[in-house]
């Protein structure tokens, strides 16, 4: 922290963090209980999350053709726009399923350039040998964003709609004037007339000089189609099914899945760069996920910490490995393509979620089985690594 530009990276990391979650339980608690269309809620989740990945790509060309943190401002700025329009949109009596689809549209194409342009910033900004520790504190903060974004959200809730949004609003404030004017240090820039497609071609093709790389992207897509959707739409809608139910429950089930992560950030940092971790630890969350489609909701809380926990430990490991090894001229573009993966498959996730609690099928249930599937899942990944590593020769015995 004493890194004057690590630390404005690190409030404007922390400030988008709290906005998002918070705009997301406005967005959850708005569709299921306001408009009264729970089954509209994979819909307007998914078109937030693909309007995002279609312009990663061109995000992380703009980080690397311009200065990082200028592009984290401009994204910063737009969705603050966005959302003081929802504000009037909703006092207006417009905020209906389509027009709360259209905006999460919106707000998912002006997201798409923050995310590459922070993850890019950070190896900028630290040494190498603090990288680790950069991502972990990145990582822990916006976790802990996550904390307050649904406490805060919940709060707010409480009182109206309309304090929810302003809520979100002054915070892409602190977001956009952390960012704004920090100073960067200088990188190659494109050689003139570079085509867009070619720029953003570039990461991908450096993904491949990656050792492991490409085995780890499959296991976040593999994950994320069948363990980030039910996590991130099944609880709402498992929390809205019981009439009881406040917005706090949801925000203590949000907010416990954050605090493991920030705990698990804390144990990547000491971790090392021990990236047999990563599959080790998938089982364990399918098991977890199973335990909080079957289990009260005291369990729950625990299991879902847990998971933060583990999901933690899985994304500082994997990002971090990828970090090291890329030339900071093209981080934006590599690191792109790493988002666009690790998200890619969340539109067909809360799609399939969506048309199955659709067509009546219990929220609990599906959750279950989706646990099923992460925990078979990541028992044929480690048993394939063992199988690869027996096949490869030892150093000693390599000739």
């Amino acid at each position: 922290m004493r890194n004057s530009a690590f630390r404005r990276l690190w409030l404007t990391s922390g400030a988008s963090a709290v906005a998002l979650s918070a705009y997301l339980l406005f967005e959850q608690w708005y569709v299921v209980r306001e408009l009264g269309e729970p089954s509209a809620l994979g819909a307007v989740m998914a078109a937030t999350v693909a309007s995002r990945l279609l312009l990663m790509s061109v995000g992380g060309v703009l980080v690397d053709r311009f200065r990082a943190a200028r592009v984290a401002a401009w994204s910063a700025t737009s969705r603050l726009a966005l959302v003081l329009v929802m504000v009037g949109f909703l006092q207006a009596g417009w905020l209906t399923v389509t027009t709360v689809l259209v905006f999460g549209v919106l707000y998912g194409a002006c997201d798409a350039f923050f995310s590459p342009a922070v993850t890019s910033l950070a190896p900028r900004l630290v040494p190498g040998q603090q990288l680790r520790a950069a991502n972990a504190a990145l990582h822990s903060t916006n976790q802990g964003g996550m904390i307050a974004g649904p406490l805060l959200g919940a709060a707010v809730l409480a009182l109206s709609f309309t304090a929810a949004l302003v809520a979100v609003a002054a915070l892409l404030v602190v977001a956009a004037a952390s960012v704004a004017w920090l100073q960067e240090p200088q990188h190659t820039r494109r050689a003139p007339g570079t085509r867009l497609l070619d720029e953003a071609l570039t990461g991908l093709r450096h993904l491949r000089t990656v050792r492991g790389a490409w085995q780890n992207l499959l296991i976040i897509v593999a994950v994320n189609l069948v363990f980030m959707g039910p996590l991130l739409m099944g609880i709402p809608l498992l929390v809205a099914a019981d009439p009881a139910a406040t917005p706090a429950d949801l925000g203590v089930l949000q907010g416990a899945y954050a605090a493991g992560m920030i705990a698990g950030a804390g144990v990547a940092a000491l971790a090392g760069d021990r990236l047999w971790l990563v599959r080790a630890l998938l089982p364990f969350l399918g098991a977890c996920l199973v335990g909080v489609g079957l289990l009260p909701h005291l369990w729950q809380v625990g299991l879902m910490a847990a998971m933060g926990i583990a999901s933690s430990v899985i994304n500082v490991l994997i990002i971090t490995h990828i970090q090291r090894a890329t030339d900071p001229e093209i981080i934006g573009r590599v690191m792109a393509f790493v988002t666009i993966a690790s998200s890619g498959t969340l539109p067909v996730s809360y799609a399939v979620l969506g048309a199955l609690v659709g067509a009546g099928l219990p929220v609990a249930a599906v959750i279950v089985g989706a646990g099923a599937l992460v925990l078979l899942l990541g028992a044929g990944f480690a048993v394939g690594a063992g199988l690869a590593g027996r096949r490869t020769p030892s150093p000693a015995t390599t000739r």
